[in-house]
C-alpha cells in the first residue's frame, strides 16, 4: 500500500524481497521486504508516509 501511495505522488519506488527467485515465497513474511526511493525523493516521501500514518489515527 506504502508503494501504491508513493507512486500516485509521483515518487518511484521498487520493491526488494528475497524469496530465492521465487521458489520460497514465506521469506517475504520471515524476513520482511524493503521499499526502495531515490536518495533525492527520500525526505519526501518520509513525510508523505508521515503525514499518512498520522491521518489514519
Amino acid at each position: 500500500m506504502d508503494r501504491l501511495f508513493l507512486e500516485a505522488s509521483d515518487i518511484e519506488t521498487l520493491i526488494e524481497a528475497d524469496d530465492c527467485g521465487g521458489m520460497t515465497p514465506y521469506f517475504q513474511q520471515a524476513l520482511g521486504v524493503r521499499l526502495l526511493v531515490r536518495e533525492e525523493d527520500l525526505d519526501r516521501a518520509k513525510e508523505l508516509l508521515a503525514s499518512a500514518e498520522t491521518s489514519a489515527d
